[in-house]
Formats: structure tokens, sequence, C-alpha cells
């Protein structure tokens, strides 16, 4: 007997069915909203900047979900606006804001094209796009390092600054971790969850690096630079047509390999060939006889080497596509038109290759001609490509333009802009709310007037590219220990110029000049050399001990190698002091570790021991001419001091010399004056 067959349900209705009683069973909210249930998690992020602030923020707004599930795709409906079938926020929360499934949306807008009119126009799209397709009450949050006038009736997001930081530097990435928690709860409090609002609150109080974000930013990171956009690519609608417009080129496996194998040869690794193939796949269809050696050829005749070229390639994948004759030549000869030698032209190309795919009329010439606005002239412009390349590269409106009157606005003239710009061309690069801004308050807060700010610009304009924490303040915190009061501030007023030695070299000079009680003289002696310096210390102490201390302890105390001209003008310091014994061991030193003795080491100690070591003396002297050097009239007149030595010398006399010790430099403690008894 047959059983019956049972009929069977399709299997997406139990699922359906499953799905309604989970959702009855479940407490409400624990079920993700529709619109994060359409989403996939994507695989690779933009960058690791954006991977080290937003996997944090993640952890942060929802710390019971996976942080790879913050960053997903959505698909939307194409429409005027938005154009694609995708729609990817850099960071999708959900269940942080009051209103019902709404979405909280952060955007990372640190690359500096995201300042620029048409990298603004694309957010303001973006964030049209994104409120569309989120339920009622979502905010758009955008985080960027620089005030941007966004149009706020195209545009409906919250703008947030943050301070830069540095690639897995936990105290800054947590500094500017901070002001995103701060700015979140002061602009859109009343949009959070009570619980979210605690949670950062606390957080801006008490903050601290999730090592669970931390691991994933790493991994994100590594495997951006193994696999660079490639990765981040759809099979579908990208890889797939990307392989069959190499097979329409006519490109076989057995193409592709020598192309690959080309670029290699040139010392690019296999994850710079891969985004060279991402970024500019058209190269795969070059020849290599007709088009890519020329290219490398003629970059090398300008005189980069074959690392600055393959650097290039990488960096700058399109120049293989450009041709010799009407484009890298035209841009090659009107650098070197505006005074570039092509050397300087050469290390442009190596530094900022991407000024090579620059239009000349709509690009080069209105940056040129906007610098020669300024009061730079055409010798000056070229010094300031040469030194700071990027510059062709930066908008005139966005970024030129605001730093000019920004600088004007401290009260510096024109003139004293041009001034700073051909000095410090950097500075047109620097961000004026992480950079610019922070170092002038700072300045402003040791109590100088603002026409002393502006005058410590003007006289030394790298002060503004130096970082607060690791220079400007440590340096400050130093001059107060030797200057008190308001007194280390004024000093740095009158020469800021300071800022920019040495921590070693400026507390080895205070400490020397208290010493002698010239801590006036302080701006007068930092631009000597080491040698120079510790020559005229000496000399103005007149003092042995001192001078032996120096040597002593100016590497163990300051990093400073005390060199052939100091060790030379401690040698005489103690000669003239009579102190024969620490002469001899501070010369036999310098024999034992450096630096070299010469004629003048030898003269010093020849001198000081013919008054009461003249045998040594003569052994010195023979010695000073077994090492190939010359005596002279120095060393001869010290030679004359002792004519009963020269006397046994000259003769053949061999005069017996008690034992003593071996000579070694021990600072202050060195050895005693031994007794020499003479036989005749």
């Amino acid at each position: 007997m047959m059983t019956p067959k049972r009929s069977r349900q399709p299997r997406g209705f139990f699922f359906a069915f499953l799905c309604i009683l989970l959702g009855a069973a479940l407490p409400p909210g624990s079920l993700p909203p529709l619109w994060w249930r359409k989403g996939r998690p994507r695989k690779i992020l933009g960058s690791r900047a954006e991977a080290e602030l937003l996997s944090q923020l993640a952890r942060l707004l929802m710390p019971d979900e996976r942080i790879c599930e913050a960053f997903r795709d959505f698909p939307v409906e194409t429409c005027k606006n938005w154009g694609s079938s995708r729609l990817s926020p850099d960071l999708a929360a959900h269940g942080v804001l009051k209103a019902t499934d709404a979405a909280l949306f952060i955007e990372y807008d640190g690359y500096y094209r995201h300042g620029e009119p048409p990298g603004m126009a694309r957010d303001e799209r973006k964030t049209r796009a994104l409120l569309r397709f989120a339920p009622p009450g979502s905010v758009v949050l955008r985080i960027a390092h620089k005030r941007r006038h966004l149009n706020s009736k195209r545009d409906k997001s919250v703008q947030v600054l943050v301070d830069c930081w540095c690639n897995e530097h936990a105290p800054s990435l947590l500094r500017a971790l901070i002001q995103v928690a701060s700015s979140l709860l002061h602009h859109a409090r009343e949009s959070l969850l009570p619980a979210l609002a605690c949670r950062l609150a606390a957080f801006a109080s008490q903050a601290e690096i999730d090592e669970d974000a931390s691991i994933f930013a790493k991994k994100v990171g590594h495997m951006v630079a193994r696999s660079p956009r490639v990765l981040g690519y759809s099979i579908e609608e990208n890889l797939k047509p990307t392989v069959g417009w190499l097979q329409g080129l006519g490109l076989s496996q057995a193409n592709l390999k020598p192309t690959v194998g080309w670029l290699q040869g040139l010392g690019l690794s296999q994850a710079q060939v891969a985004k060279v193939i991402a970024t500019k796949p058209q190269v795969l269809g070059l020849s290599i006889e007709a088009n890519l050696k020329p290219t490398v050829g003629w970059l090398q005749g300008l005189g980069l080497s074959q690392a600055q070229v393959a650097r290039v390639i990488a960096t700058q994948p399109q120049v293989l596509g450009y041709s010799i004759e009407a484009n890298l030549k035209p841009t090659v000869g009107w650098l070197q038109g505006l005074g570039l030698s092509q050397a300087q032209v050469a290390k442009v190309i190596a530094t900022k290759p991407q000024v090579l795919g620059l239009s000349i009329e709509a690009n080069l010439k209105p940056t040129v001609g906007w610098l020669q606005g300024l009061g730079l002239s055409q010798a000056q412009v070229a010094k300031v490509i040469a030194t700071f390349p990027s510059v062709l590269g930066l908008s005139i409106e966005a970024n030129l333009k605001p730093t000019v009157g920004w600088l004007q606005g401290l009260g510096l003239s024109q003139a004293q802009v041009a001034k700073v710009i051909a000095t410090q061309p950097q500075v047109l690069g620097y961000s004026i709310e992480a950079n610019l801004k922070p170092t002038v308050e700072w300045i402003r807060g040791l109590g100088l007037s603002q026409s002393q700010v502006s005058d410590m610009i003007s006289m030394f304009p790298p002060i503004l590219g130096l970082s607060i924490e690791t220079n400007l303040a440590v340096k400050h915190r130093l001059l107060q220990q030797f200057f008190p009061g308001a007194k280390a501030a004024q000093l740095l007023a009158q020469s800021p110029r300071m800022c920019s030695y040495r921590y070693a070299r400026l507390e080895h000079r205070l400490a020397v000049l208290k010493s002698l009680g010239q801590l006036s003289k302080l701006n007068c002696v930092l631009t000597l050399p080491c040698e120079v310096f510790s020559r005229r210390a000496f000399e103005k102490a007149g003092r042995w001990q001192w001078a032996l201390r120096f040597v002593d302890s100016a590497e163990k105390a300051f990093g400073v190698s005390p060199g052939l001209e100091a060790c030379n003008a401690a040698l005489s310091s103690c000669e003239r002091s009579g102190r024969w014994t620490i002469c001899l061991a501070l010369f036999t030193e310098m024999k034992r570790t450096g630096p070299a003795p010469d004629e003048i080491s030898y003269n010093a100690v020849i001198r000081s021991c013919s008054s009461g070591a003249a045998e040594i003396a003569v052994e010195l002297f023979q010695e000073l001419e077994s090492n190939a050097l010359h005596p002279d009239i120095v060393t001869l007149s010290a030679m004359m001091s002792a004519p009963r030595i020269a006397l046994c010398s000259l003769c053949g006399f061999k005069p017996f010399v008690q034992p003593q010790p071996a000579y070694r430099f021990e600072g202050l403690e060195a050895a005693n004056k031994n007794e020499v008894i003479w036989l005749y």
C-alpha cells in the first residue's frame, strides 16, 4: 500500500511565518528596522583614517551590534538627483534616535576634495538622498577638519569639526572622538535616545579607545594596503565588465603577463601593480615598446631615478597614458619657463606627479597668476613650486584665498603675507581650523598681543607648522625654567626661530649660559655651530674644571657629541691652568674614543707636558711625526721649553722614567701628577 504524498508548503511560507513569530516574541525595538535589513555589509572602507574613526563611533553608538554591520550598502531607486542604484553611507546606525525607526548616518569628509565646490555639491546630493531614503526624523552627521559653507537650503546635515589625528596614535584619535561626541550632544541632544545621550556624556568625560574597534580598523587598513580599490568593486557591476572590456581589446592572459611583468620590473610591488590596473586598466592595452617604455625613458631623462619613476607610476598611473609630445613635454617646458631648473622639475614630478595631469591653461597658469598677484616675484613663485609642488593642485577659491584672508585678518600686510608664502609655502596647505587657528590661539594664550603674534608669524612663518604638544609647549616650559614669569613668552616673541632648534641643543646652551651668568645672550649664540659655541664658552669661562665637565657630560646629559674643536678648547683650557695630568688624560681619551687628535691637539698637550713631564712631551712629539702630522712653530717652541729633554733626545740618552699609571679620562677625578727622575 502506497503512502500518499504529503503536500509541502513552500519554504518561503515557513520562513515568513517564522519571522512573524519571532517579531511577536521579541521585545519592541530589538528587531532592526526594515531599511536597515535591506542593506548588506560591505567589505571595504574608503580609507584607513575613516576606518579608525568610524569603527570607534560604531562601537559607541551601537555597542551590541557587530562593528562590521555598521558599514552597509543600501539598494535605492535611481532618480534625477541620485543616478546610482546603491547608497553607501560611511556609517549607518539604528536604534539611537527618538523618532521611530530613524537612522543616524555619519559621513567622514576628511579628504581635501570635500572642501572644493564639486565635492561640496556631491556631499549635498548625498545628504538629500540619505534623508529621502530613511524614515522621517533621521539625521545626517558630517565630520570634517575644516568649516565648509554648504547650502543650508539643500543640505540639512549637522556639521562637526574635529582635529586631525595620526595613524594608530590613540591620544589624537581620542581627542577627535571626544569632539564628535560633544558636538553630537550639542547639536542633536533632543533627537537622541536618553540612553545614548548619557553614554556620549560619559564618554566625553572619561574617554577610552575600544580595543575591538582598533583591531577592526587595523584589519581594514591592511586590506586596503594589500588590495586597493579592487576589493570594493562589485563582480557584476565592475569586474566582469572590465574583464569583458579587456577581452574586447583582444587581450588574453598571454597579453597581460608581459605588461604586469614589465611593471614589476620597474620596482612596483604586487599591490602597487594591482592599484595601477584598478585605477587605470587601460594601461594593459598600451604597447610596452610604443607607449610604456618611451614614457618611462622620458621620465628618467628628466633625472628621476628608477625608484622615483616607480613611485610616480604607483601614485599617478594615468601618466603612462599621457602623450609625451602633447602633455608631458609642454608641462615640463612651462615649469622650466617659470625659472625651475631641470633638477627642480624632476623633484616636483617625483613629489607631486599629479602636476603632469593638470591643465596649463585651466590650472597651472591661474595659480601662478594668483601668487604673483599677491606680490611674489617670478623667482619666488618658482621657489614656492619647487618647495611645495602641491600648491599647483590646490583650489584658489576653496584653499588659497581663505588662507590668505585668514593671515590678513591676523594683521599681516599683503607684503608680509607674500613673505610668509615665499618663506613657508606649506602654510597654504594647512587647515585653518585644525592647524592654523589652534597654533595662533596657543601663542595668544602666552599673554602676547595681536601685534606680537603677527610679528612672530612674519619673522618666522614655519612656526605655523610646528606641533603644539611636541614642540611649542615643551620648549616654552623649558624656557620657563630659566626665565621666570612672562620673560619666557617675551623671549619667544622676540626670537620665534628658537622653536625650530632641537630640544637637546636648546637645553644644553641654556645650561651653559646659566653657569656663565650669560642667559641674556641666548639669542646671539643659538645660531652658532656647536664647535664655535663650545670654544667661545671655554674661553669665556677660563676654568679647566668647567671645560672638562662639558666634555664629560655633554653627550650623556644633552645628546651633544663634543667635536674636535670643543675637545681642543678643553685641552687648551687645561694647559693654561697648568693641569698637565688632566690634559694628558683627556688627550688619551680622545685617541681611544675620538675625535682623533690633530696638530692643535698635540700642540696643547705638548705645551702642557713640557713644564711638568718633559719626557712625555718628547714621546708625544715623536708620535705626532709618526702619525703623518707636521709640527709647526708652536710645536717647536713648546719643545724648546724643555731643553734638557731635547738635549738628551738629540744625544741619544735615555732618561729613566718612574713607571706611571695609564692615563684615562674620568671626568674631574684624573690621575695625580707623577715625578720624573732623570739619570745623566
